[in-house]
């Protein structure tokens, strides 16, 4: 596949099989991952596979705790405020067109908390570190692993 055509195909997938992909998928998704680039080679992640009660259970836990996070800390504090028009435009667009859809915007974020109902999760986790690099490799993984073209067993079915 061209890679500016893989790149373009990319999705933010929101509606799962309910089926957990094959082991054999879920590793290969996970082996993409591992070839980005990284600092000298450090490798500087963990990704952890989770599905099931497990899910079921972390997706409990965020949605008790998500409202007294946010109060916490402000996620968006100090953005750009060319990003800032942006998020609030995107937003509005969002619950806008969730209300002329009939869909409570509430229930639709609520979603996002317990990751759309997917049968499996894979968290990307990195070291805490004063500097970026980490978290950029990180990111990196993250997006190699979502770059094997569909169907790969997480195939929207909507």
């Amino acid at each position: 596949m061209d890679l500016l055509k893989g790149i373009k195909s990319r999705r933010s997938v929101r509606v799962f099989q309910k089926k957990v992909p094959s082991k054999k998928v879920i590793q290969e998704c996970l082996e993409s991952a591992t070839w980005a680039p990284n600092p000298t080679n450090q490798q500087p992640w963990e990704f952890i596979v989770v599905t099931g009660e497990r899910l079921k259970s972390i997706s409990e836990i965020i949605v008790e705790t998500f409202p007294q996070r946010m109060r916490e800390m402000d996620p968006y504090h100090g953005i750009p405020k060319a990003c800032e028009e942006r998020k609030n435009e995107t937003f509005e667009q969002l619950f806008t067109a969730a209300k002329r859809a009939g869909i409570d915007s509430k229930n639709l974020f609520q979603k996002n908390l317990t990751f759309y109902g997917a049968p499996v999760a894979v968290f990307f986790i990195t070291y805490k570190a004063e500097h970026n690099l980490y978290r950029h490799s990180t990111v990196a993984a993250l997006q190699n692993f979502y770059s094997l073209p569909m169907p790969r067993g997480l195939v929207p079915v909507g």
